[in-house]
């Protein structure tokens, strides 16, 4: 029996109600998550000619139109994780695509590996205005305690009842529940023996570090750089962008991940391997030198003022900048302020091996 006889066979059985009907509307919402699916494991759109008119409608029902594959949107469109992710976490104009930032900001730094988060812990204390903070951390351990935290901040001289947030507070700071890397897709995060050592890059064969060791894992979106930061509208008062990134081992295809937008950062902090040190914590984990060279062919001075064990806590910032750096960076509470002030202060970069 075809699809258009058991059509017909059920229309006799229940009353059609015309286009606004449930069945219709199910057979949509049907369609509309085969799509995904069908996206998501890489199936071709182009395969896709359904007809309303034939396919699932009674005989008695309206004429529709076929859907064409070309009409359907495609996955740089709806589907990229990024514009899931942005929809969720900022406020995007409804025009640009692009987030919504108060006029007051001039200032944009993004802590990827956020954990506990010395800049939020300034930004709550001081209420710099001029400031945005993005937050990035894929697991729950960490995202769940800064997604409060976030609130909180957001919610700052809201009144209750029917008051909206205060417009500028509640755009200020936001969080994103993703790692970041090299390439947008999903990833396993595996679970270490303490939070501050998760990663999601493989514990190496070689690793002797009780903290790097791995039980288990979970699945997480990954984005980029170049993903996030393109979601600064063109015309910004945003002047000036500084990030840091502890990502335990993958700091470096981070920043592969953002060959479009590197030029327009102007500091960057960074935590890699020593090349001094025998051990392997990961698989493929980012090495000081590596790191050095790689930002050095992209315009970056380097300043290594840091040691943490067999780690390097490693500065970066872009040849022509020149600041003046934010007072926000130089607040008593950030961890790495040593690196911002000796910028500051004089402008000269101290060598150190790797």
């Amino acid at each position: 029996m075809s699809l258009r006889d058991l059509s017909r066979q059920r229309a006799k059985l229940l009353p059609f109600q015309g286009p606004s009907s449930c069945s219709i509307i199910s057979h949509i919402v049907a369609f509309l998550i085969g799509g995904i699916l069908v996206n998501v494991t890489k199936f071709d759109y182009q395969s896709i000619n359904l007809s309303l008119k034939d396919d699932l409608l009674p005989a008695s029902a309206p004429s529709f139109s076929t859907i064409k594959a070309e009409e359907i949107p495609k996955r740089d469109d709806v589907l990229n994780i990024m514009n899931i992710i942005s929809a969720t976490s900022f406020p995007m104009d409804s025009k640009s695509g692009k987030i919504k930032f108060p006029q007051s900001i001039t200032t944009l730094v993004v802590d990827i590996g956020a954990r506990a988060s010395d800049y939020l812990g300034v930004l709550e204390k001081y209420e710099d205005s001029s400031v945005a903070l993005i937050l990035v951390d894929p697991l729950p351990d960490s995202s769940i305690p800064l997604m409060k935290r976030v609130a909180e901040y957001s919610m700052r001289g809201y009144t209750g009842g029917e008051s909206y947030l205060d417009p500028a507070k509640s755009r200020q700071v936001f969080l994103v529940r993703a790692a970041v890397g090299k390439t947008e897709g999903i990833a396993n995060l595996n679970i270490a023996a303490a939070p501050a050592c998760t990663s999601i890059l493989n514990t190496s064969a070689k690793n002797d570090f009780w903290c790097a060791n791995s039980g288990e894992a979970i699945k997480v979106p990954i984005i980029t750089l170049d993903g996030l930061l393109g979601l600064l509208p063109d015309n910004i008062s945003i002047k000036q962008i500084h990030v840091k990134i502890d990502t335990e081992g993958a700091d470096l295809d981070v920043l592969k991940g953002a060959p479009e937008t590197l030029p327009k950062i102007d500091t960057i902090i960074i935590e890699c391997n020593s090349d001094r040190s025998n051990r392997t914590f990961r698989d493929d984990e980012c090495m000081a030198s590596q790191a050095i060279k790689y930002m050095a062919e992209r315009g970056f001075n380097t300043s290594v003022v840091e040691g943490q064990g067999d780690l390097v806590n490693i500065f970066f910032a872009r040849n022509n900048y020149y600041g003046p750096l934010p007072d926000y960076l130089l607040r008593n509470g950030i961890a790495h302020r040593k690196f911002y002030s000796n910028f500051a202060s004089s402008g000269t970069y101290l060598k150190v091996q790797p």
